[in-house]
């Protein structure tokens, strides 16, 4: 009898915990943290929506292409395992004709790679989001944040967005020369607004890596051209070496410059080297099907002059200077790295612009990690992982007026690209993990859209900067050219029955669910063709930044 009572008091124990169970996880869920699927590519590639995976043949550089429904429904059982074929119609007879994506290039190495026929289709990402953080703090300015759409082409407020927090309460924002300016309230002048270096790190888009050499594994349309390419100097630069993923000089007695060549190898369907292009929105397929009527190309408005130069220096011998030159706007940046110290140069238009920033720095533990950076119009000299030279607002700072103009003449950016070189002097050296990266550029309209935006540009340019009211926030997507957000939005929210009036353009306050931190599902792997992304991708698993 003693037994049975024993086992009957277990079962309502086992019982009892499964139901506490059940509860702690729904008020968890329901109060703490909460899960969420990204369904489109607008904060791409920071968050991915549904997508195609690619990897070049030639370089191996992987990456993501967007997969748009043709149904543009957000629900992920809207998502197929592969591009489905289109229905077309001849001779009243319909007929199945399969996709073929024949126009993806590498972003890395230009390589337009092999045409596939309905590739297959992976689910967005799956993100973690705390609830409630906003009772207990402000939001802050690059937080990456899920909110009710105010948007105007539903009117119920039940749909979920995403995207990152550009403006606070009481401020005007602006967008610029693809960066973003804020009007305190009570001042009467603009300021850049500078990204956090977490946020910054997730929003780096690759130009060229040259860990990722290709070799000559692919037939390609034209010869591939290494983008560094000598350009001054009597010293030579070597770059054969490891498969030509590494450079060597030597010269003891002269100099020797590689600069970087931003037309070589481009895309056939990027306007042009240093662009605000992403591989993420190319163009799918050159077949004008309907499904890829809902999916306009971004080809890149704009050269970007926000860039990263991240490599590897090993010094071997002699006591000359390894120079880093990053150009922009008739600015001129040139970081130098001597035996026993490091400095930056500033140029502005060829003239000298302030004294040199000097600092000490024992250079003879090689490798040195070496990240050099213009961005924001903040200057960083940064060695493992360490900033030794920075500029200040006071040595380098945006010109608004002047950038205002050349907006107002349709020259956003300079009519040339920025320029970047490397040059090494009076020294043996070598060179790897070379890559460059740009920053995300914010633009003026939609791919496939000529409307300018409604919200947040400079006076006369469709738009207009945009006033941020008490308890109200400015929202944009990481992927800007695809990326329906504050900037287009043009209907007001009216809760009447809540005493809720707010013009478009703006998030209130009460309308934000969280903040995004964590991907804890990205999109899985298949255990075979037609399954479901079952097996976790544990290597995406990251925090948001």
């Amino acid at each position: 009898m003693d037994s049975v009572d024993k086992s009957g008091a277990n079962i309502k124990e086992t019982l009892e915990s499964i139901l506490v169970a059940f509860i702690l996880a729904f008020i968890f869920r329901c109060f703490v943290v909460e899960a969420f699927v990204i369904p489109t590519g607008s904060m791409a590639p920071t968050l991915l929506g549904a997508h195609s995976r690619f990897q070049c043949p030639d370089c191996g550089y992987r990456f993501e292409v967007n997969y748009s429904s043709p149904r543009q429904s957000d629900e992920e059982v809207d998502i197929p395992d592969r591009v489905q074929p289109i229905e077309e119609r001849e001779d009243g007879v319909v007929k199945q004709v399969p996709v073929v994506y024949d126009d993806i290039h590498c972003p890395n190495c230009g390589l337009r790679l092999p045409a596939q026929s309905s590739p297959p289709i992976w689910y967005g990402d799956r993100i973690l989001v705390l609830k409630y953080l906003y009772l207990l703090q402000e939001p802050q300015r690059w937080d990456v944040v899920v909110f009710k759409s105010p948007s105007e082409w539903q009117k119920d407020y039940s749909i979920n967005f995403i995207k990152r927090l550009i403006g606070k309460p009481g401020e005007t924002i602006m967008v610029l020369d693809g960066d973003i300016y804020v009007k305190a309230r009570g001042s009467d002048h603009f300021e850049i607004a500078r990204k956090t270096r977490a946020a910054q790190e997730a929003m780096w888009r690759i130009l060229y890596d040259n860990d990722f050499h290709p070799q000559g594994q692919s037939v390609r349309e034209s010869t591939w051209q290494q983008p560094w390419q000598q350009t001054g100097g009597t010293g030579k630069w070597s770059t054969e070496n490891s498969h030509g993923r590494a450079f060597n000089f030597n010269a003891p007695d002269a100099a020797g410059t590689l600069t970087f060549n931003g037309e070589a190898n481009r895309p056939d369907n990027k306007k042009f080297g240093f662009a605000d292009w992403l591989a993420y929105d190319q163009r799918h397929s050159l077949t004008d099907y309907a499904a890829y009527r809902y999916h306009y190309p971004w080809l890149g408005e704009s050269p970007v002059s926000d860039l990263k130069l991240d490599l590897y220096y090993s010094r071997t011998g002699g006591i000359g200077p390894l120079k880093l030159s990053l150009t922009k706007l008739g600015h001129a940046f040139t970081a130098q790295i001597l035996p026993d110290s490091v400095r930056i140069i500033h140029e502005f238009n060829g003239k000298p612009a302030g004294p040199e920033k000097t600092a000490a720095f024992d250079a003879s533990r090689a490798p040195l990690h070496v990240e050099f950076t213009n961005v924001d119009y903040r200057v960083t000299l940064r060695i493992n992982g360490r900033d030794i030279l920075q500029t200040t607002d006071d040595e380098y700072h945006p010109d608004v007026d002047d950038l205002l103009e050349r907006h107002a003449d349709r020259l956003a950016q300079p009519a040339s690209p920025p320029t970047v070189s490397i040059t090494a002097e009076r020294q043996t050296c070598d060179i790897s993990h070379v890559s460059l990266w740009r920053d995300v550029y914010y633009t003026s309209k939609l791919a496939g859209n000529t409307a300018q935006i409604r919200w947040g540009g400079p006076e006369g340019s469709g738009g207009h900067p945009i006033v941020l009211g008490d308890n109200e926030y400015f929202v944009m997507g990481d992927n800007s050219p695809m990326s329906y957000d504050a900037r287009f939005w043009n209907k007001s929210i009216e809760l009447k029955d809540e005493d809720l009036h707010v013009e478009s353009g703006r998030v209130p306050e009460r309308f934000l669910l969280g903040k995004a931190f964590f991907v804890y599902w990205p999109a899985g792997f298949r255990p075979m063709e037609h399954a479901p992304g079952l097996i976790p991708n544990f290597g995406q698993m990251r925090f948001i930044r």
